[in-house]
């Protein structure tokens, strides 16, 4: 006797989505991302150094190594220049910061090849 069986290989592509934000945020926005919260930010590097894989050095920005991010701050896309970034942002003005890398970069295109950091502010 002869059995047949079925094989199905799930696999998924790494990627990872990490988010921090300041105090008041609706968590329920954020499901099924990590957030972590901090108290009175000084400048968007309080934000970035706690994204797992983001690495500030100066007044230079990589995830996870790569190049420069793409930086995008209330949907408008900035470039990849951190200091242009820094310069234009209130740190108490940010509501959160998203980290974006891996195959979800593919709907930023070819500028978001080195990662995608998504700014949002207070409205």
């Amino acid at each position: 006797m002869l059995a047949l069986g079925v094989l199905i290989l799930l696999s998924s592509c790494g990627s990872s989505r990490s988010m921090v934000s300041t105090p008041g945020v609706d968590r329920s926005e954020y499901e099924g991302k990590r957030v972590q919260v901090i108290e009175n930010p000084r400048s968007l590097e309080d934000f970035l150094i706690r994204a797992p894989g983001v690495y500030v050095r100066g007044s230079q920005v990589s995830i996870r190594g790569g190049g420069p991010p793409l930086f995008i701050v209330d949907g408008v896309r900035l470039g990849h220049s951190y200091s242009g970034v820094v310069s234009s942002i209130n740190p108490l003005d940010i509501e959160s910061v998203e980290v974006v890398s891996g195959p979800e970069t593919a709907f930023y295109g070819r500028e978001g090849s080195n990662g995608v950091i998504v700014i949002r502010t207070k409205s």
